[in-house]
């Protein structure tokens, strides 16, 4: 059994693929831990052992916020490293975010075995800043934009729950069509604004079909509610869906911004889906994310500032009305999802060698 330091910053796209990836490192024997910020702790939840430590990102305006950051780092390194001196881990990996900063510069003063994954297709600072030092970095899309060239790059894929890769396959469905809408863990609400106006824009025989399935904000709960009601569609929402893979079995058409996790589950589900990238995102990572499937005809991707309710509608009904779109779609999103990125990486980190150090006796 070794002991296996995970560090990821306390974001879902961050926090999902290390929880896969520590599902199987545990069920190996060995014992695992993540750091990660304070946002982070909610999304564990019970799942796996865990520490937080502080982070801040050094790139902020102002020299004040910099030298913030940067003390908040340095805070960080020294808790990650007072761990690490009983933990001696065989291996760190990281997930991106800061907070897996100091727990890899740690993990390398203590003769670990570092590892990065990058989830997005445009490569994060964290990582970058961490890249030379690493001893691997799996990627989960090819041609990773900021990536390193060499040995150490592997395209694993990104870890996703097994359930997702249990779905069964496509089948189209004409009587009732299910749409499903994910906008990250609190909901976007531009699908809040425009989906109700594109379903209202459709013809009376496409919505008879319809059913909704939306994540929305409490806020809109509400005023969907009541949307759908008024166009009598059937509808389900609401805040948050625990069982997403038996979610995505059921849709026909799924909706989401396009952070990495969201497009690596679609395309392991292998779904039709309509994509609109988080215009915010830094570096714009999501378009990349979002153009790796529809490059391979799995997607449709509508830009932010031209998803108004035309716009929507439009796409929407070309899916809709073609069942074999929408199957054709769903085969080449499932073509490009990478089975086994957890055992990838752990594979990456030699933790199925007998030889390890840090090995519990």
């Amino acid at each position: 059994m070794a002991n296996v330091i995970l560090a990821a910053g306390g974001t879902g796209g961050h926090i999902f693929p290390a929880l896969a990836v520590a599902e199987v490192l545990s069920a190996n024997g060995h014992r695992v831990v993540l750091y990660t910020d304070k946002r982070g702790e909610a999304m564990v939840d019970g799942k796996i052992t865990y520490r937080i430590i502080s982070s801040a990102s050094p790139f902020k305006a102002g020299i004040i916020a910099k030298c913030l950051g940067l003390a908040s780092l340095s805070l960080g390194f020294i808790q990650s490293a007072s761990m690490m001196l009983f933990a001696r881990p065989a291996a760190v990996i990281g997930f991106g975010g800061y907070p897996s900063l100091a727990p890899i510069l740690s993990g390398r003063l203590f003769g670990a075995r570092c590892i990065l994954h990058e989830q997005n297709a445009v490569m994060g600072r964290a990582n970058r800043l961490l890249g030379k030092i690493a001893h691997h970095i799996a990627l989960s899309f090819a041609n990773t934009k900021g990536a390193p060239e060499g040995d150490k790059i592997t395209q694993t894929g990104l870890p996703v729950r097994q359930a997702f890769a249990a779905i069964s396959a496509y089948r189209v469905q004409t009587d009732k069509i299910h749409i499903t809408i994910i906008g990250g863990s609190l909901g976007a609400q531009i699908f809040a604004d425009i989906i109700p106006q594109a379903i209202s824009a459709l013809p009376a025989s496409l919505k008879a079909k319809l059913h909704i399935t939306q994540q929305a904000r409490d806020d809109n709960i509400s005023a969907l509610k009541a949307a759908y009601e008024a166009q009598n569609i059937s509808y389900e929402v609401a805040r948050f869906y625990h069982d997403m893979p038996s979610l995505y079995e059921a849709s026909d058409i799924i909706i989401s911004r396009a952070g990495a996790s969201s497009v690596q589950e679609i395309a392991t589900a292998g779904r039709a889906s309509l994509l609109v990238p988080f215009a915010g995102a830094l570096d714009d990572h999501q378009t990349g994310n979002a153009m790796s499937l529809a490059n391979a005809g799995g997607a449709l991707v509508l830009a932010e500032d031209k998803a108004d309710a035309k716009a929507v509608a439009a796409l929407l009904s070309t899916l809709i009305e073609d069942g074999t779109k929408r199957a054709k779609m769903a085969s080449q999103a499932h073509s490009i999802a990478k089975q086994n990125a957890s055992h990838a990486i752990a594979d990456l980190a030699g933790l199925s060698a007998p030889h390890l150090s840090g090995a519990m006796q």
